[in-house]
């Protein structure tokens, strides 16, 4: 039983064929998804993920539709939110990361943030610049390694 947190970019692997080894390895991952297990995603993944594949793949608002009406009613599929709190924080870290001179992806920080906040135990993404912090990341990308956070002593 565990609480795992889907990037946006997961969501849209799922649903693209033209993505390949990414669109089957997110299948794969959806069918090896437990009943026991709670799959998360961000409220705010919902408007990212419509609008790339609507743009960028051509997707009908029907498919669109179908899939987040799916989500919604499938009960270990949970949409979370982010609160004003984890705003601040999502904010206070990106600072920090702008000022140490580093690139950040705030969409990627904020679902982050989300997903902390969400108490999630892995987070599931293929994006390079995913922040590093105390949830660990699962790749389905085989070119990618996991991350996970050291232990506290």
């Amino acid at each position: 039983m565990a609480k795992i947190f889907l990037d946006s970019n997961i969501l849209i692997d799922f649903l693209v064929e033209e993505r390949g080894a990414l669109n089957l390895a997110a299948v794969k991952l959806f069918e090896n998804f437990s009943a026991s297990d709670t799959i998360c995603y961000s409220f705010g993944s919902i408007s990212d993920v419509a609008y790339v594949l609507k743009k960028c793949y051509k997707i009908s608002d029907e498919i669109i539709l179908d899939f987040f009406s799916a989500l919604s009613w499938t009960s270990n599929f949970k949409c979370l939110p982010l609160s004003n709190d984890g705003l601040s924080l999502a904010c206070e870290y990106a600072k920090s990361e702008l000022k140490s001179g580093r690139k950040i992806d705030f969409e990627d920080v904020l679902q982050y943030f989300c997903a902390l906040e969400g108490g999630c135990e892995a987070i599931v993404t293929n994006d390079k610049t995913f922040p590093k912090l105390q949830i660990a990341l699962k790749r389905t990308d085989a070119n990618l390694e996991d991350y996970a956070p050291k232990q506290k002593i």
